[in-house]
């Protein structure tokens, strides 16, 4: 666990993803509207037989830990 922050030469990427993921979910709470506007544009893309409880947190999920991925990578 020592090691899980520095970067290594076979995962370069994991500490971004990680950190995109948590952020990703705090930001899933937030109460700004032009945070949940992105939200529900992509939750509008998704089929309606795929929605659960608590899409908006995978969703958020899934943008934070694709952005820190990106950030991470390049």
């Amino acid at each position: 666990m020592a090691g899980f922050w520095k970067s290594s030469a076979r995962d370069k990427v994991r500490n971004g993803v990680f950190l995109g993921l948590i952020f990703g979910l705090l930001l899933a709470s937030s109460v700004i509207p032009w945070i949940n506007s992105i939200v529900m544009f992509v939750i509008n893309k998704i089929p309606t037989t795929y929605h659960f409880q608590y899409i908006e947190y995978v969703v958020w999920g899934l943008i934070g830990s694709l952005l820190g991925y990106i950030i991470d990578k390049y």
